[in-house]
């Protein structure tokens, strides 16, 4: 298949099918747009039942924003440069449009026979550690405060929870996840932002599995659901993974500015990390964990 947008639409319908069996019915799933990006999305996972598309025609939708739960980027072939393109894809389409976070995707039918996982780790972390801001960015009052200057430039893209993408899955290869860790900087400051990989040869098939674990846990629903669904064996052989851990920075994280809501310190950051993996858990209801990023 030499044309590029028939490609794209077949593997992006071979996902849809695959999500369709196992999603729940609540949740619609098709390529289109967030109402107030301009960006395409390969693949939307919305709550239909609850909300109503602003647009639906020949398989696109436009969606509200509180009615996204997952969006995913499908590449047939993964390299370090199109990791990279779907990764500001998908930062760019998310820029914080609902009071959960979403589940935030890249899925590649296969990884180009040069990509390791070694560079598509660096290629991860440089992604993550270019500032955002440019020097015409810096406010007025800033200038010639060096020290807020500093800081400002010094402002990752990581700049709290939920600001990195969530999973990667090179079908019956590899699944890379991002996370946070105890900090490990010898300082009582906030958790550090990680990037946990599985890559062992005899559970290649799990990579799947634990993607879709992950996207799961992010679906709006009841409390008593979540934890039924995060006891379905998806491979029996799934617990068998180990965990391989990089950080995302060489140097000690820290939310760069002055925050009054759980980026204020490392303890409320904590707290807050914790009610999110409650959250994912369905040990904890989705009013309360709105209230926790307060």
């Amino acid at each position: 298949m030499n044309h590029g947008g028939t490609k794209g639409s077949y593997r992006e319908n071979l996902l849809i099918s695959l999500l369709e069996k196992y999603v729940p019915k609540k949740y619609s799933i098709s390529t289109g747009f967030i109402y107030g990006k301009p960006y395409q999305i390969d693949i939307i996972i919305y709550d239909s039942q609850n909300f109503i598309p602003y647009f639906n025609e020949d398989n696109i939708i436009v969606v509200s924003p509180e009615s996204v739960r997952c969006i995913l980027e499908v590449k047939s072939t993964l390299s370090t440069k199109t990791l990279r393109e779907a990764i500001n894809h998908l930062d760019k389409a998310d820029d914080n449009v609902t009071k959960f976070p979403i589940f935030k995707g890249v899925v590649a039918f296969k990884r180009n026979e040069n990509s390791s996982t070694e560079s598509l780790l660096r290629a991860i972390k440089k992604f993550y550690s270019q500032p955002e801001h440019n020097f015409q960015d810096i406010p007025d009052d800033y200038l010639g405060d060096f020290e807020k200057t500093f800081e400002f430039m010094r402002r990752y893209r990581v700049d709290g929870l939920h600001k990195m993408f969530t999973g990667l899955c090179v079908l019956d290869d590899l699944y890379m996840k991002t996370t946070f860790t105890y900090n490990s900087f010898d300082s009582q400051g906030y958790d550090q932002p990680v990037i946990e990989y599985y890559e062992e040869p005899e559970y290649f098939n799990l990579a799947s599995s634990q993607f879709l674990k992950d996207l799961f846990s992010h679906l709006s629903l009841a409390k008593y659901a979540k934890l039924d669904n995060d006891d379905v064996p998806l491979d029996y052989r799934y617990n068998t993974l180990h965990a391989n851990h990089e950080m995302m920075y060489d140097e000690e994280w820290f939310p760069p500015g002055d925050y009054s809501d759980y980026r204020k310190s490392p303890e409320a950051f904590r707290e807050a990390y914790i009610k999110y993996l409650r959250w994912k858990e369905g040990n904890s209801s989705d009013e309360t964990f709105i209230s926790v990023l307060k």
